[in-house]
């Protein structure tokens, strides 16, 4: 009798998320076991899954682990997530790595118009989230600056920018709409306040015509950062607009109806395997990208 030979296309977790998931009850019992390590092994997992999960973090929380903070994935979802020290500081790698693709230096002012538990703002610096140690700001030596994400605080945030003057502005998508209102009505722009706005709609990634709109109503260069909350998912853009450069941190694969499913290699006190976003995505190629990047891409 022969047995069959893995592929050698398919992943392997690491033994830690492996057997971390194994304890989440949304993952547990694996089809090969309690430490099945190829990717493959494991469920697809959809947000109807969460939900229907008897626990507030929708089933992913592990048993075995008491979480040192509690936040909530995303605005009006009864799903939370429950992170540790370590889980803190895989994410807060993430955006420093997300803030290098996209220019962001040592000594740079980066401010963040969004809510305080978007990944934007959570991971950018320890100022901001508890038993973080170092966030991105400390990691590249920058300086943050965090205004409340709500859209009644545009005005607020024109002022912190015409006198603070960073050089990024990041955006989610309630503060990008308040704001370019906001601008509309005092017939200005951001020309001159910061050098560039990023855009990071949570599972909205916006065509590059959309893009160009942005730029008219903002008045300034726009860039976007494809986001993903409910799996934790950060990826920054290629500088030649030739997709999104996946951190090291992740494993992606193009999944049903070509949607971006995504598995955080950094996260083990509530695993993620094998999410399905509302991403839909038209390839994820491996190897050199054209602007000199080496590693995952995935085109929309």
């Amino acid at each position: 009798m022969s047995t069959s030979t893995p592929r050698p296309d398919v992943p392997t977790l690491p033994r830690r998320l492996a057997e971390a998931a194994a304890c989440a009850p949304i993952y547990r019992p694996p089809p090969e076991g309690r430490k099945a390590r190829r990717l493959d092994a494991w469920p697809l997992v959809e947000m109807s899954a969460l939900l229907a999960a008897a626990d507030p973090f929708g089933g992913r929380w592990r048993g075995d682990v008491a979480p040192q903070l509690v936040v909530q994935v995303g605005e009006g979802l009864p799903i939370y997530w429950g992170l540790r020290d370590g889980d803190l500081q895989a994410m807060a790698d993430v955006l420093a790595y997300c803030w290098r693709q996209l220019g962001i230096r040592r000594g740079d002012v980066v401010a963040i118009y969004d809510y305080g538990t978007s990944a934007l703002v959570m991971f950018a610096s320890r100022a901001y989230t508890p038993h973080l140690r170092a966030g991105a700001a400390e990691r590249l030596g920058c300086t943050p600056i965090c205004g409340d994400g709500l859209p009644e605080m545009a005005p607020r945030t024109v002022h912190l920018l015409t006198y603070l003057r960073p050089r990024y502005l990041f955006l989610g998508e309630e503060g990008a709409e308040a704001l370019a209102q906001h601008l509309q009505q005092r017939g200005s722009g951001l020309a001159g306040l910061v050098e560039r706005a990023v855009l990071a709609f949570d599972e909205r990634p916006l065509a590059a015509d959309e893009l160009v709109r942005w730029e008219e109503r903002l008045g300034v260069a726009v860039s976007q950062l494809l986001r993903a909350d409910l799996c934790l998912f950060l990826a920054p853009p290629c500088p030649r607009g030739l997709g999104f450069h996946v951190p090291p941190l992740y494993l992606v694969e193009k999944g049903p109806a070509g949607h971006l499913t995504v598995t955080h290699l950094g996260i083990l006190s509530c695993p993620v395997i094998r999410h399905v976003t509302d991403v839909v995505v038209s390839g994820i190629e491996e190897g050199s990208c054209p602007c000199g990047y080496s590693g995952t891409n995935v085109r929309l």
